[in-house]
């Protein structure tokens, strides 16, 4: 199914040894800054069904995200529905759905593109930093070899799970 996303987070230290070995693939780089991500949720409708709808904007563009339960893990497998969207008019049209922010951060990211895998070298305010790769179980496992990542660097929380326990607010899956 093409809407399935199959990823892994490696918890780094050095992030600038992993962008020189990330430049050194051969990569295309997609985009890079700061990008703001929101979740909405009608009361706990969503979490209590393991879902989120996460509006994201980067620069000029925007998306919104339906993001399903976790089918699988390590790595982790899930339904996610993508599209690009005004930012605006798409909270605009959230809200008044009933749907309400219910949580909101800012992390810096790097994107980049390897064949059909997608790299990302993630800051993220008091958590740290991270690469997540997406592409097949095969070529997750190729790619992590190559940037240098260990089993016991991977990182099985969601950013949200990990600023939400930080923030000591347990509704937020």
């Amino acid at each position: 199914m093409k809407n399935i996303e199959i990823e892994l987070k490696y918890r780094i230290t050095n992030p600038s040894q992993i962008r020189s070995k990330i430049r050194k693939l051969k990569v295309k780089k997609l985009r890079s800054g700061s990008e703001t991500n929101e979740f909405y949720d009608r009361g706990q409708e969503l979490f209590k069904k393991k879902m989120i709808i996460r509006l994201r904007r980067s620069g000029k563009e925007a998306w919104l995200t339906l993001k399903g339960a976790a089918i699988t893990q390590r790595p982790v497998k899930r339904l996610e529905v993508e599209t690009s969207v005004d930012f605006e008019s798409t909270a605009l049209i959230l809200k008044t759905l009933g749907l309400k922010q219910v949580f909101r951060y800012v992390k810096k990211r790097e994107e980049y593109k390897l064949g059909t895998a997608i790299i990302t070298l993630d800051q993220v305010p008091k958590l740290g930093w991270f690469v997540e790769i997406e592409a097949n179980p095969h070529k997750i496992k190729l790619i992590a070899e190559k940037l240098g990542l260990t089993e016991n660097q991977i990182e099985d929380k969601s950013y949200l799970k990990m600023l939400c326990s930080s923030k000591k607010r347990k509704h937020i899956n």
